[in-house]
């Protein structure tokens, strides 16, 4: 981390880090149908691997973000509204998304989220409260 922190200042740039992940992880793991079709019909079934996800996440996060990075990044193309339904989202994805985001801002970090699909529902939800 000294080398690409001194790097970092000579060359003016950001020190990003991370690829978080939540719901991304949980496709992997259930493959994208069945994790679909489990969030609409049994939602409470997804939301236990969920919190196994996010847990693990927030320890790798806190490893990653010892480092003092700029920018932690989490990967969330499988978050939006083509795959889940807002409540879903509100009830399970955005409160572990929250506590992730306090963690990154704790170790003065900004944080970067990648959900390019599927947001117009959720744009209230991104909003600071």
């Amino acid at each position: 981390m000294l080398r690409a922190h001194a790097f970092v200042e000579e060359q003016e740039i950001t020190l990003v880090g991370g690829w978080g992940v939540g719901v991304d992880m949980a496709n992997w793991l259930c493959g994208s149908q069945s994790l679909i079709v489990l969030a609409y019909e049994q939602p409470e079934f997804v939301t236990e691997p969920l919190e196994m996800i996010h847990q693990w996440n927030l320890r790798r996060m806190r490893l990653v973000l010892g480092g003092k990075l700029d920018l932690f990044i989490r990967r969330a193309w499988y978050e939006g509204c083509d795959f889940l339904r807002p409540q879903f989202y509100r009830d399970v994805v955005l409160p572990r998304l929250k506590a992730e985001i306090d963690l990154a801002h704790e170790h003065g970090a900004l944080f970067g989220y990648i959900c390019s699909s599927g947001t117009r529902p959720l744009l209230d939800f991104y909003k600071p409260q």
